[in-house]
């Protein structure tokens, strides 16, 4: 509501197996991820030209928490041509755990709250794009074996998910089960990371899920591996701290800062300056996709 506000068009899709997407969610697997974005543009497209709208092709990608690595993923999609229309214009995660394998380990040392919910999440899905286990009890404990993959159906929430798991890790997974899990996730998730981008990030504190101490300053670390890696291979990028706030205040204190930088860049491409009504704005749709 934010984005359309602005006279954007805006497309917010489901992953697939979660929300109205059907099947089983395979969490950080590339081609799944990309998919179903890339498929609602289209419809989104297809839908505005019924109303001879005509939407432009640069796309402004935004995702919090898990759709932070999303919408690096997306963007490099449509940097490599995944669509013939759209193209990518610049990028917005929030608060993403784009250090999966530091994530991964704090998780398999009981470090973070809800530990076995996110070992058992991260086992589940490399499992079914790689194979990690031939049945769940060579990953998980007894009872939990037995439920564990049912739990993780995308009908289950998180609330729910937590109260049948163990507090501890080493009370529902095997040891060995972290690493195999980050293998495949690091597979998997590779070349989602090398892409030439516009690029914010937004970032607040580690979320509820890591200790209080230390948190803030293990989250600025990770923010700052993803921003040498981008540097790196030439990306414009900045980083935002939104203050020391938990993981779902981040987001609202980020999405208002992100609603103006877009309209900025909107209006430079315009030829604007703050304060100036764009003449054509009835007649011409901008797209945005969280």
């Amino acid at each position: 509501m934010l984005f359309a506000s602005t006279g954007q068009a805006v497309s917010a899709p489901d992953y697939l197996g979660l929300g109205k997407g059907p099947g089983h969610h395979p969490y950080g697997y590339p081609r799944a991820t990309v998919s179903a974005p890339v498929d609602a543009l289209r419809a989104t497209r297809a839908f505005a030209a019924r109303s001879d709208r005509r939407l432009d092709r640069r796309v402004l990608i935004s995702g919090f928490s898990q759709g932070g690595p999303a919408t690096m993923m997306v963007g490099r999609a449509l940097q490599q041509g995944e669509d013939s229309y759209f193209r990518l214009g610049a990028l917005a995660p929030i608060a993403g755990p784009y250090h999966l394998s530091a994530f991964e380990a704090a998780a398999a040392d009981d470090r973070i709250r809800m530990a076995s919910l996110y070992l058992a999440y991260f086992a589940i899905a490399a499992d079914r794009f790689t194979g990690i286990y031939d049945s769940p009890a060579e990953a998980f404990r007894e009872p939990y074996d037995q439920q564990v993959e049912e739990l993780f159906d995308g009908d289950h929430k998180p609330q729910e998910i937590a109260q049948a798991l163990p507090p501890h890790v080493g009370e529902a997974v095997h040891r060995g089960v972290p690493a195999e899990g980050a293998r495949a996730h690091g597979k998997a998730r590779a070349a989602a990371h090398r892409a030439r981008l516009h690029l914010r990030l937004e970032a607040g504190r580690a979320g509820a899920h890591l200790p209080r101490q230390g948190r803030r300053r293990r989250l600025l670390r990770q923010r700052a591996v993803l921003q040498r890696q981008l540097k790196a291979r030439g990306a414009t990028q900045s980083l935002t701290d939104v203050g020391d706030v938990d993981h779902n205040m981040s987001v609202r204190r980020a999405l208002p800062q992100v609603g103006r930088g877009v309209r900025r860049r909107l209006m430079e491409a315009r030829g604007l300056t703050a304060g100036t009504v764009p003449g054509d704005q009835a007649g011409s749709l901008r797209n945005w996709t969280s």
